[in-house]
């Protein structure tokens, strides 16, 4: 099985497509005429695919649909993602290891997906909020500080 570039059609090039199809020419024909933005080739059954398409739509410009792609996976799980970090900030240190433990479905998900969760939530990287700051008058009984 030969895959191919994995670059969408543009709109000009699906008008390639329709102005090649509606000179007569099939679907081989046009596959070896029209190159996609990335420069390979398109694929004769892409050619027949939007020629399908562009015969049951004929305003279709090559978008895709609305709602059409992959559905995300742990929707349910940012909720109780968000809920953890305010509970435990200060606490422990909520990493996505942490997180994966202490969460009950986030062992579902990969620590990547968690990791990308957190930096979404913008809480990766808070300050613990018990943990006090350093002063001067503090440091200065102390060894190595001037």
């Amino acid at each position: 099985m030969v895959r191919g570039s994995g670059s969408r059609l543009t709109p000009f090039e699906l008008g390639q497509i329709k102005v090649h199809a509606d000179s007569g020419l099939g679907p081989t024909a046009i596959a070896g005429l029209v190159h996609k933005e990335d420069g390979s080739k398109v694929s004769k059954e892409t050619v027949r695919q939007a020629l399908r398409r562009l015969g049951e739509e004929p305003g279709w410009r090559g978008e895709r649909r609305e709602g059409s792609g992959r559905p995300r996976v742990g929707t349910d799980l940012d909720h109780e993602i968000r809920r953890a970090l305010a509970q435990w900030r200060g606490e422990a240190k909520c990493t996505a290891a942490y997180l994966r433990k202490n969460i009950p479905g986030a062992a579902d998900v990969s620590l990547e997906t968690l990791r990308r969760r957190l930096r979404e939530a913008g809480l990766a990287w808070l300050r613990r909020r018990r943990k006090t700051l350093g002063f001067r008058r503090r440091q200065e009984g102390q060894v190595g500080v001037p």
